[in-house]
Formats: structure tokens, C-alpha cells, sequence
């Protein structure tokens, strides 16, 4: 695998209804570094004391990869700086089966002098039966998928933040091992005009 470029962009109204876009190059396409994935996304979440809750849709568009793009839908409860959240894939394409969930539980804390500590494990039931993935290609009914753990801290008086994530990596649909990874990323926050 090759190194990715990704980035996104997050807008979020006072009303919790927020628009989203991410994307990410691959090097796993058909034509080996030319992929490129395209996240559309948006929905509505808010919070009451310590509750919190999210509910939205994404649709995946992949550039130079065949039967690839499918809606998701996408939802999450959470309880103080605990929350657990789902997507919910709607079609099938040649990396999927509809049906197939992809769950998070994640948390963060802060631990002193503007460090903050999170975690989100990743977990997958998947459908066996699909358009492209059969049963016949053995696949699993699920999965652990991945625990990121991140270190974050902001970058001086800026709206930017310095993020290290180190990823535990888990098994893909069909048993096969994920390497451990390590994620630098700046995030930065502003509000729009």
C-alpha cells in the first residue's frame, strides 16, 4: 500500500444540521494508485445534559473503481464522552453487501495541559451473501476491525489542532490481518461568513 493524501471539510449549523465532505487517494484500485474515494455527507445531531445523538446519510463515490459507490446510513447515541455509532450499508458493491454494519464505540478524556486522549474501536457484522461478495467466497459474519488510540493537543492560540493516531489493525471480512498504521493530521476549525 502507498501512502494516502486525505483531507475534508465540516460545516455545521447553531441548528445541529451539518454538510460534509472527505476524501481520501487509494493505492488498492483496479489502475494501482489512481483511486480515489469521495464522501458526501450530512445530517442532524444535537445533545440534552449528557446525552448526545446523530443521524445522517453518506454516499461513497470512488473515482476509477467499478461498482464501488453506495449510500450509507449513519447513526449515534452518546452518553458524556462515550459514544457508540453505527453505518449501515444500502448496497451492493465490491466491497460490501448490503447489510453490512460497521460499528464504532469511541471516547475521549483530557489528561492535562491541553492533551486530550481518544479511542475508537471498530467492529463489523457483515452479510454473506451479495451481488459481488457470495458466501461461496468464505466470508466472515464479523469482525474486530481496527482501535485507533489519538493524541491530540491544539496548536499554540490557533483554531488547529495536532492529532497522532497509532492504529491496532484488526481483520478484514475474510480473516486476513491489517498492519498496524501511525496517522499525523492537523485539524483546523473556523467559522464560516
Amino acid at each position: 500500500h502507498a501512502a494516502a493524501v486525505q483531507g475534508g471539510i465540516d460545516w455545521a449549523h447553531d441548528s445541529g444540521f451539518y454538510l460534509c465532505y472527505w476524501g481520501s487517494s487509494l493505492g488498492y484500485s483496479d489502475n494501482e494508485g489512481s483511486g480515489f474515494e469521495n464522501d458526501f455527507y450530512g445530517g442532524w445531531g444535537g445533545s440534552i445534559d449528557n446525552y448526545s445523538w446523530d443521524i445522517g446519510l453518506i454516499y461513497n463515490y470512488y473515482l476509477n473503481i467499478d461498482d464501488a459507490n453506495a449510500p450509507e446510513i449513519v447513526g449515534s447515541l452518546g452518553f458524556g464522552p462515550v459514544s457508540l455509532g453505527m453505518k449501515y450499508l444500502m448496497d451492493d458493491v465490491v466491497w460490501g453487501n448490503t447489510g453490512d454494519i460497521y460499528w464504532t464505540l469511541s471516547g475521549d478524556v483530557d489528561i492535562g495541559m491541553g492533551w486530550n486522549l481518544g479511542g475508537v474501536l471498530g467492529y463489523y457484522t457483515y452479510e454473506e451473501d451479495g451481488e459481488y461478495i457470495t458466501a461461496a467466497d468464505g466470508p466472515q459474519d464479523s469482525a474486530f476491525r481496527h482501535f485507533d488510540i489519538t493524541l491530540s493537543h491544539p496548536i499554540g492560540d490557533s483554531p488547529a489542532d495536532f492529532n497522532l493516531t497509532y492504529i491496532i489493525g484488526g481483520d478484514d471480512r475474510f480473516g486476513v490481518s491489517q498492519k498496524d498504521a501511525m496517522v499525523l493530521s492537523v485539524t483546523y476549525g473556523f467559522d464560516a461568513l
